[in-house]
């Protein structure tokens, strides 16, 4: 499995899945005191948190915290700039936000009923042995705790892609149990920062400067 980078608060947002009782909650990440503070002048300067942003996202928008300084936690800051993007571009819809990589390659929006999941390929004995996908991992909201804690507890960790969409969306419990998720590919998916932040990477000197713009 890849190595995934993700939010110190997002870890107990998000893998830990916070406390499954409070399952209509969007999320428990840590709460910083916001401030207002001087943005940082030139290549660096920081978007606008723009009206309606998620409050619990906002709260933890790294630029808002106290005593925030330039460079700090630069995978965190971009995620927020990808974040506030998408948001401007339309995409209200997402609750939290992780990311894959050191240093950060893509981000990932969370959205209530999309897991992203990640398969690994198993070719059946045999000269002409079938190419199957088995799960591997899966991350998701709060709301798709009893889903993606089965996964990564190996419970489903034995179904194919195929048998895990039939689960998904044939007859039987499991629909009950799981309705609405829609899985999607965790290696299509995500956003690449370069591909969001155009205007951002085209600043002068901010490709050659900046690593997530190249």
């Amino acid at each position: 499995m890849k190595f995934i980078f993700m939010l110190s608060v997002v870890l107990i947002a998000i893998l830990a899945f916070g406390d499954s009782n409070n399952s209509g909650d969007k999320g428990s990440p840590i709460i910083h005191r916001v401030e207002t503070v001087e943005p940082v002048k030139g290549e660096r300067a920081f978007p606008e948190v723009p009206e309606g942003f998620p409050p619990d996202l906002k709260s933890i928008v790294v630029w808002l915290a106290p005593n925030y300084q330039k460079g700090d936690k630069p995978d965190h800051e971009i995620m927020y700039r990808v974040l506030i993007e998408l948001w401007n571009q339309g995409d209200h819809d997402f609750v939290n936000v992780v990311g894959d990589g050191l240093p950060l390659r893509k981000v990932y929006p969370i959205y209530p009923e999309v897991v992203y999941v990640q398969w690994r390929d198993h070719k059946e004995p045999g000269p002409d042995g079938e190419l199957l996908k088995y799960i591997s991992f899966a991350i998701g909201a709060r709301d798709a705790v009893k889903f993606t804690s089965k996964v990564n507890g190996d419970e489903f960790k034995h179904l194919t892609e195929a048998e895990m969409k039939e689960m998904m969306t044939g007859e039987g419990a499991y629909m009950a149990q799981y309705p609405g998720l829609k899985l999607v590919d965790y290696r299509k998916s995500g956003y690449k920062p370069k591909d969001i932040l155009v205007d951002y990477c085209n600043q002068p000197g901010n490709r050659a400067r900046v690593p997530y713009c190249r």
